[in-house]
């Protein structure tokens, strides 16, 4: 019995815990070094530990049965698909849940702040992989991110976010144009 049990559940905030290349194959080349890399920098020892045990649990059938039943226990990098979408459709399966809904957790503190080309360059890459994170399971619902800065450019994104796959896009709760944008300790 799933934890669902014959209940209908659609998970409406589950988060993908980012790695730190997370961003790197879907932004614009010119931007990439543009990204403020400094809070996965700093965890760099705690992502290496959550993929070397992602890298057991797929070598050793034993180590992903005790992944599966601390499913309700093990939190951030640790927890079973924090990052992989094959061990997250496990994670459903073993749920039982409809579907999910899927939202970025650390992405955007790579990109966010005053500079308008790095924000929605950032925003742009987090879609695209959100939705590549998603694609293999059509109950992972990925859900864009679509800065209001510039009303037109939001538009734009949040369209091609939706063609990419996006099943959902959230926008800050900020007004829209130059009095919306986020203050920023740092450029």
């Amino acid at each position: 019995m799933t934890y669902a049990g014959e209940r209908t559940i659609l998970d409406a905030d589950s988060h993908v815990m980012e790695l730190g290349d997370f961003l790197d194959d879907f932004i614009d080349p010119a931007q990439r070094d543009r990204l403020r890399r400094e809070g996965t920098e700093a965890l760099q020892g705690v992502l290496d530990g959550a993929v070397a045990r992602a890298e057991e649990r797929r070598a050793d059938p034993a180590k992903a049965t005790e992944a599966e039943d601390r499913l309700l226990v093990d939190k951030g990098w640790h927890a079973l698909g924090a990052f992989d979408p094959t061990e997250r459709s496990r994670v459903l399966d073993l749920f039982g849940f409809e579907g999910q809904l899927v939202f970025a957790t650390f992405a955007g503190a790579m990109y966010r702040g005053r500079d308008v080309e790095r924000l929605y360059a950032g925003a742009s890459a987090q879609n695209k992989a959100m939705a590549s994170f998603c694609a293999a399971d059509p109950r992972l619902l990925p859900v864009a991110f679509a800065p209001l800065r510039e009303p037109e450019r939001a538009v734009a994104l949040a369209t091609e976010a939706v063609a990419d796959g996006c099943a959902a896009v959230m926008v800050p709760s900020t007004a829209a144009g130059e009095t919306g944008s986020v203050p920023s300790r740092r450029s």
